[in-house]
């Protein structure tokens, strides 16, 4: 597949062309939820994103309720105020947690970055003091973007 970036090659080791028949479906969504995490170059085994494959396997409602519960406010926010803090979220993931940086990923000036941190802290509140909440709020956010991804094609 050729991202935005360079070409994503997703393969799998098969014994036969029976076997990788079979195999290509997963290797295909292997590619489309490295492109959602935002993987966009390089080459992988198939198998590296099977952590990501097996939370969409069955019908995804438990996993649609995880997501609602850790991005519903930030989400609802966006809508109703036509904001873009669910992007600085995963911009601040991005970047390390570092306002600088994530400022300038975005094209923005630190105090508008600020003002965005924020407003994050009262839609979010503890969820993004302590370590374990914020590495759900990240799952959460780049299980999403995967999500999106696989229902794009």
């Amino acid at each position: 597949m050729v991202g935005a970036a360079g070409p994503l090659v997703v393969a799998s080791v098969c014994e036969g062309l029976d076997v990788a028949a079979a195999a290509a479906p997963a290797i295909w969504q292997s590619a489309q939820l490295a492109l959602g995490l935002g993987i966009a170059e390089g080459a992988m085994d198939s198998i590296t994103l099977a952590p990501y494959a097996a939370l969409f396997d069955g019908d995804g409602v438990r996993l649609g309720t995880f997501i609602d519960s850790m991005l519903g406010p930030v989400r609802e926010w966006d809508r109703a105020h036509g904001s873009e803090l669910l992007q600085t979220l995963g911009a601040l993931f991005d970047e390390r947690w570092s306002l600088t940086a994530t400022a300038r990923v975005l094209h923005i000036h630190v105090n508008t970055m600020k003002q965005r941190m924020q407003r994050l802290n009262v839609l979010l509140g503890e969820e993004l003091d302590r370590p374990e909440s914020r590495f759900r709020l990240e799952l959460a956010l780049r299980i999403e973007n995967a999500r999106s991804a696989l229902k794009s094609t």
